[in-house]
């Protein structure tokens, strides 16, 4: 008897748990899932940034300092959307750095790269 029990403890259960079972759960994103994320964040926020100054062009090419209703509305919106973008530029640099494939690297880019030119060409607001 004592010896069909040498190698058994009473005390553990008979399944005993892998280390990876054993572990909480880790919050993984993956990688289409943030690229898709990524591309519908810095889409919207182009759209917007370069929508709203080219609303407030519309009615002044130079964008002087006036108190009108397009130049507030290029402030209001323009100036949250800039944020956004400068955000959204390093988590860009993040998925460039761990993308595996060459072409969604390729998009990334180009979205950082227009992120970071509109400011730039367009003005702030």
């Amino acid at each position: 008897m004592l010896a069909s029990l040498d190698g058994l403890n009473p005390y553990e259960p008979a399944a005993t748990k892998t280390q990876a079972e054993n572990e909480l759960p880790q919050a993984k994103v993956s990688r289409p899932i943030a690229l898709t994320a990524f591309i519908i964040a810095s889409s919207f926020v182009l759209t917007a940034y370069v929508a709203a100054n080219f609303y407030a062009r519309s009615y002044d090419p130079w964008l002087t300092p006036r108190f009108t209703h397009y130049m507030l509305l290029w402030r209001r919106i323009g100036t949250p959307m800039l944020r956004l973008m400068m955000m959204l530029v390093p988590s860009g640099l993040f998925l460039v750095l761990f993308l595996r494939a060459t072409r969604h690297r390729i998009v990334v880019g180009f979205l950082i790269a227009a992120m970071v030119a509109a400011p730039i060409l367009l003005g702030i607001p």
